[in-house]
């Protein structure tokens, strides 16, 4: 009997030691999953903040290609505006240049004119000296 004593006893000791390391690996299990469970917190409340500053970076990137459509098409505009204006330089460079030659072609004219106007006047100045000298003759 001693000897199953014994043997009883050493079978308890051995459940006990087993008990006392599943208390031990069970604490070790549930420190782990209270580290785990605030690991897991801490990497959800990351991915949402994450995921907002990708929505943010998105309408950024969003509001940033509007804004350069936007200025590609000022650009176009620009372009055809300029074209524009160019065309429209031209233009009146032609007609300045048109308005420049009727201009030299009145101013000749009128330089003609002048002239024959003077001679007029001078032709008329002789006849009238002619008429004078006639006139003091009689």
């Amino acid at each position: 009997m001693d000897k199953k004593q014994k043997q009883f006893d050493k079978l308890i000791n051995e459940w006990r030691q087993k008990c006392e390391d599943i208390t031990i690996e069970l604490e070790i299990s549930q420190k782990e999953a209270r580290h785990f469970s605030t690991e897991l917190f801490k990497l959800k409340q990351q991915y949402e903040e994450s995921h907002e500053q990708i929505d943010a970076l998105r309408k950024e990137n969003k509001n940033l290609a509007d804004e350069i459509k936007d200025l590609i098409d000022q650009l176009g505009e620009g372009g055809k505006n300029v074209h524009d204006l160019e065309k429209a330089r031209k233009r009146a460079e032609l007609e300045k240049e048109e308005l420049q030659a009727a201009l030299e072609d009145a101013e000749s004219t009128l330089e003609q004119e002048e002239a024959k106007v003077l001679r007029a006047q001078m032709e008329l100045s002789t006849v009238r000296q002619e008429i004078d000298r006639r006139i003091h003759e009689k």
